[in-house]
């Protein structure tokens, strides 16, 4: 059971008319103590919620607030969406537990990438989202102190584009998906139908095939009583 002290909530902006879901007000991004770079509740405005739902999971995302002690119980998968991207405000409880957690579970990218200078590093954003391999490039851009404003938009606006078309993507497939669903009741209907179907002719047989052997039995006792006839006459 959460305390107050210990409340989610606590960690999130209240402002902007008590909603903790409106759009998040643009902190000023800082480097941290050696300037390598932006630190979680640093990064640009445009950067925390493509970072939070891109960079981490639902499942990431759960996992971390049950660490933490937080109930998810009846929490939807948009509030705590909100709530990750509101902890990034500021420096927080959370806002620190997903830093680490995203610095350690993009050290790959971060080792490979971070060392580019800016104009590669560009370069490398693009060749790799063409690729669809975005998450671990888009944490190092988030974090990084050298991007200018035109790159941070250019970033962001490859995400929410990519974010619409996976979106209608999305729509289609489950469009499929129901579609092939309803086929496959019709074809699990046709089974059942086909299955009591095969159980029938199979008690049909059966019965045929006993009505068979009486004949063949009835036949063999008339064959007999008529050669008992013909030796008589």
């Amino acid at each position: 059971m959460e305390t107050p002290g210990n409340n989610i909530m606590s960690h999130i902006d209240l402002k902007q008319d008590g909603n903790p879901f409106l759009a998040a007000e643009p902190v000023k991004a800082e480097c941290d103590d050696n300037c390598s770079r932006h630190r979680s509740w640093m990064i640009h405005s445009y950067f925390k919620c493509p970072v939070v739902g891109t960079c981490l999971s639902l499942e990431e995302q759960k996992k971390i607030l049950k660490k933490m002690g937080h109930s998810i119980k009846n929490r939807s998968a948009h509030e705590i969406h909100g709530i990750f991207v509101h902890s990034l405000s500021d420096k927080n409880a959370l806002s620190m537990r997903i830093d680490a957690y995203l610095h350690r579970k993009f050290k790959h990218e971060i080792s490979k990438f971070s060392s580019f200078d800016r104009s590669l590093f560009l370069d490398a954003w693009k060749t790799n989202f063409q690729k669809g391999e975005i998450a671990g490039l888009l944490w190092v851009a988030a974090t990084r102190p050298d991007l200018k404003a035109e790159d941070i938009k250019s970033i962001f606006g490859d995400v929410h584009m990519q974010m619409h078309l996976n979106a209608v993507r999305n729509g289609k497939a489950r469009q499929r998906l129901s579609f092939q669903e309803e086929e496959n009741r019709k074809l699990k209907k046709l089974l059942q139908q086909e299955s009591a179907m095969r159980r029938t002719l199979k008690k049909e047989n059966k019965s045929l095939k006993k009505d068979a052997d009486e004949l063949r039995r009835g036949y063999a006792f008339f064959e007999k009583e008529k050669i008992k006839i013909e030796k008589k006459l």
